[in-house]
């Protein structure tokens, strides 16, 4: 975790106009802190603030220009310009024209938009002037149209919105929003716009004005702005100016340099920042062409460090602005890392200060060190006083200039503090992988135990454990099936998955794999979810491979273990998710062969149900951990760090929670290499020996009677070998060869739906209607050896089937918590969106079964006969959280689509309306309701 000199606070920069967009799912209600950095530089001021500190964001500012980029967040933005607070004037006072230009590259990736920001106070008052925007333009449909202006080239559409009760400047307040939104966007979604322009910031002011909008309070700031909302995207701020008195201004005036004060002092430790990268790179990024990302084989402490590679040249190192209101010329400070390079020889690093920028940077050496190939060595001065030299100071890690060293590096336990404190670093210490790799997706602990009977051709058991991402929701197999794949194109020839779950072989994507598992949706490492305590304790990984013994009847020789994202979704303490795992660990050890291998994995990133990345760090050091704690013992777990081998959230799907296709292929190939690496430990003994042996070869053949012949040779060899000696014990009986059993398995396999069922609305009571239903399926022949173990498979065409019956058993309804209810009748159920699953036996045609690994489709409970009056309860699942919130707003931002009678299938019904209506102060459904609501969840009001 970083402990920056940045304060975090509420942001006042909240765009809460995007909350009205419409939303795919309703998010959960979490309490943590904002991710903010705020400071001014060069003369401008800039502001980066992530809501809830989800997802990945980052902004790197310099002087009238910053770079910004941001995925699976839930609210951004990154802002640049000129704060005029202090000056308590109107805007007609500030300047007789105030212009912003702007010369962006801005690649927006769903909801975002690019826009001239800022407040005004006395009356309050925010406002945007957009440029553009990626798949909604804001500020939606609920907005007063106040007619057009034509500026700058453009004709902009102005709007008024109003925020009742929301944050702002000034705490939580009522105040307008005005809007100036360019008729056709200047931009276009996931693409890479190269925009430049000018902006007559006060001639919109004048345009709002005449619209007879309220432009008497004082100017705040005039800023351009990058805002997302839950979407990706990123920024290249080439430049950002502002002018007061036209193009024409000197901009030095609006500038002048302002002798800064140190206005920033050390925390308690007496530190102003540090970083242990356990989050990621933080504000450090690269500089020139080298490239800056964290590495988990290599670091000091913790379990990460960052690692600097893609140098051209000696200058190209690791870079981070330093808080001119904390670093000010002629003050001392102490500065320190742990620095690590594997060249071979020594190499001097060093840490070095810029101030300024272009041609007028200084450059002043704050530290060096010999540092020793493989060895983690401590680079420091705690006694440096910043020169006098004016400027935006950089602080830089790099090499000598002319040295002609551009070896790749790792920089770890960066502290920067009060003069005359030393860090806690000692040149020696610290993790090195001297394998030869730098791959920080690599497995980290290969010091495997020997894989002694495992090869690829003999036959290896593995049990993929967890929850819904073992499970592979969101893609039929999940990993599972690219790990099979994966693994047979390596020729490994016999892999048996093995497991409660699935069955001896599916077809997903292309590829037949077997698809036994132990994956179950929901499920937490050991306690027992709230759901599952209404379904007899289901929901705990460990009470449901316990109690039916699941890892002594599978045997597996290798169990794949990621679990997790379900505690850290419950808000569950790392000491209890330490605690279970050791109970799962013990649980399988116990039951497991003496020679098979445990891989616990660390789990994906993830921003559902307030997931963030500070978090998920924490857990997966965790696992981490508990690994190391049970190899240290001698047992045979290992650590394997899946969330190594993905793109943060550009692998995880639409829900924010599972992984897509890309992803589940990557964590299949990443347990494949794993697997493979383990299996090779085996075979990687050489001997070199001359013997002399006797060897007894016995020849048996069996029909249905044995002939059996018997040679003796006596020889002399020299062997060299690349596999363990193995010893073979030689009989003379006669032995019957194995029975080649051929096996018709009178079933259908379930290859492809090729439509879903058509009614997908009901009334409680009714019975489930599957016409429209239509599938592929295909018949299966199958061989055994003796042993039993699968030798083969036949499989005819697949064939198109619409007459389709289930047995109830196998159909599931379940609601939006999770909760599942069998059958295929709705009479027991409420109103509300629910999901059905079919998983089991069905019969085609009438007679012939078919196995059904799993079909899902959502379906809509509307009983008409129900009236009951929930308070609150807007889209009727029978409960007033945040989801009702989030539907009251997307039927105001989005009539059409989710307002009553909408087209989408969530959308807000009558009595769902009646529900949503519990602000007294006003009628009819506003905004107040959702806020009322929001009240409500955090305590705030007793009751709706």
């Amino acid at each position: 975790m970083d402990n920056g000199i940045f304060k975090k606070f509420v942001s006042v920069g909240l765009s809460a106009a995007m909350l009205t967009a419409g939303i795919p799912s309703a998010p959960s209600l979490v309490q943590a802190a904002d991710q903010q950095t705020r400071g001014s530089i060069g003369g401008y001021d800039y502001e980066m603030w992530n809501q809830n500190y989800t997802g990945q964001a980052s902004m790197n500012p310099s002087a009238g220009s910053f770079t910004c980029s941001w995925s699976g967040i839930e609210n951004f933005l990154a802002r640049m310009g000129k704060n005029y607070d202090s000056q308590k004037k109107n805007y007609k006072q500030i300047g007789s024209d105030i212009v912003l230009t702007y010369d962006v590259e801005y690649t927006p990736k769903g909801n975002s938009y690019m826009c001239v920001y800022g407040w005004t106070r006395n009356p309050l008052m925010e406002y945007y002037i957009v440029e553009g925007w990626g798949d909604w333009r804001p500020p939606g449909n609920g907005a007063e149209r106040k007619g057009t202006v034509t500026l700058d080239g453009n004709t902009y559409d102005i709007a008024k919105t109003m925020r009742y009760n929301q944050p702002s400047l000034d705490g939580t307040a009522t105040f307008p929003q005005y809007w100036s939104i360019r008729q056709t966007s200047g931009s276009r979604n996931n693409t890479t716009n190269y925009m430049k322009g000018t902006i007559h910031v006060g001639k919109h002011f004048d345009a709002w004005s005449k619209a007879g909008l309220d432009m008497s309070g004082t100017l705040y700031e005039v800023s351009l702005n990058i805002e997302g909302y839950r979407s990706n995207g990123s920024a290249n701020v080439k430049s950002v100016r502002v002018y007061q008195n036209g193009l024409n201004d000197d901009e030095t005036t609006n500038n002048e340099d302002i002798t800064p004060e140190k206005t920033v002092e050390p925390d308690s430790n007496g530190d102003y920042f540090t970083n242990d990268f356990e989050s990621g790179i933080g504000d450090w990024s690269g500089r020139g062409s080298a490239s800056v990302e964290t590495n988990s084989n290599n670091y000091y402490d913790g379990a990460r460090s960052i690692y600097v590679t893609g140098r051209e040249n000696e200058w190209n190192g690791a870079a981070i602005a330093l808080d001119p209101n904390a670093f000010v010329a002629g003050e001392t400070y102490s500065f320190s890392a742990a620095v690590l390079q594997k060249s071979g020889s020594t190499v001097t690093l060093q840490m070095s200060l810029q101030q300024g920028e272009g041609n007028s940077a200084s450059y002043t050496q704050i530290a060096d060190c010999s540092a020793k190939s493989g060895e983690w060595t401590k680079l420091e001065n705690t006694e440096f006083t910043i020169p006098s030299n004016s400027g935006d100071m950089i602080l830089y890690i790099e090499t000598p200039e002319s040295s002609g060293d551009l070896c790749d590096f790792y920089v770890d336990a960066v502290q920067v503090s009060k003069s005359g404190k030393s860090s806690s670093v000692v040149t020696g210490k610290g993790t090195v992988d001297n394998s030869g790799s730098e791959q920080q997706n690599n497995n980290e602990n290969n010091d495997y135990p020997t894989a002694t009977n495992l090869s690829k051709n003999s036959t290896i058991k593995i049990m993929p454990v967890g929850d819904s991402i073992t499970n592979g929701d969101g893609e039929q197999g999940g990993y599972r099936k690219y790990l099979y794949d994966a693994l047979k194109k390596m020729g490994y020839s016999k892999i048996d998955m093995v497991g409660p779950n699935g069955r001896d072989s599916a077809t997903a994507n292309g590829i037949t794999y077997d698809d036994n598992h132990a994956g179950f949706s929901g499920y937490q490492i050991k306690e027992v979810p709230s759901w599952g305590q209404q379904q007899g304790g289901k929901g705990s990984l460990y009470n449901e491979l316990k109690n039916n013994s699941a890892v002594k009847k599978a045997d597996p020789d290798i169990i794949l273990l990621m679990i997790g994202t379900n505690d850290l979704t419950a808000n569950r303490s790392m000491d209890a998710c330490a605690s279970d795992l050791r109970a799962v660990l013990d649980y399988m050890l116990s039951e497991m062969k003496s020679d098979g291998m445990i891989f616990i994995a660390s789990v994906p990133e993830h921003t559902a149900y307030g997931g963030n990345t500070q978090e998920i760090a924490s857990y997966n050091s965790t696992v981490k951990k508990v690994a190391e704690e049970y190899a240290s013992k001698g047992k045979n777990v290992r650590f394997a760090d899946v969330h190594g081998c993905l793109d943060g959230m550009n692998d995880i799907s639409s829900d924010q929670l599972h992984p897509n296709g890309g992803g589940y292929k990557k964590i299949g190939n990443f347990w494949a290499d794993v697997i493979d690496k383990y299996v090779s430990s085996a075979q990687t003994v050489t001997t070199t020996t001359t013997t002399t042996t006797t060897t007894t070869t016995t020849t048996t053949t069996t029909t249905t009677s044995t002939t059996t012949t018997t040679t003796t040779t006596t020889t002399t060899t020299s062997t060299t070998t690349t596999t363990k000696p193995t010893t073979t014990t030689t009989s003379s009986t006669t032995t019957e060869a194995p029975l080649v059993t051929i096996t018709l398995i009178p079933e259908y396999e379930l290859t492809e739906v090729v439509s879903y069922p058509t009614k997908t609305v009901y009334s409680a009571g009714e019975d489930l209607d599957l016409s429209g239903l239509s599938v592929k399926a295909r018949s299966a022949i199958r061989w055994f050896e003796a042993d039993g173990n699968r030798a083969g498979t036949m499989y005819g065409e697949p064939t198109q089937y619409d007459d389709i019956s289930l047995s109830p058993s196998i159909a599931y309804v379940i609601s939006e918590d999770g909760t599942k209810t069998s059958g295929n009748k709705f009479n027991t159920l409420t109103q509300g969106s629910y999901t059905v699953r079919f998983s089991g036996d069905a019969y085609v045609n009438g007679s012939m079964r078919m196995y059904i690994s799993k079909i899902e489709y959502p379906v809509t409970i509307k009983d008409a006969g129900q009236s009951t009056l929930v308070s609150g309860d807007a889209n009727l699942d029978g409960q007033v959280d945040m989801a009702d919130a989030v539907l009251i707003m997307q039927s105001l931002a989005n009539p059409n689509k989710y307002g009553v009678g909408g087209t989408d299938e969530r959308a807000l019904t009558e009595q769902g309306k009646q529900n949503a209506d519990v602000d007294t102060s006003s009628k009819g459904i506003t905004s107040n309701d959702a806020l009322k609501i929001q009240q409500f969840l955090l305590g705030l009001i007793k009751s709706l």
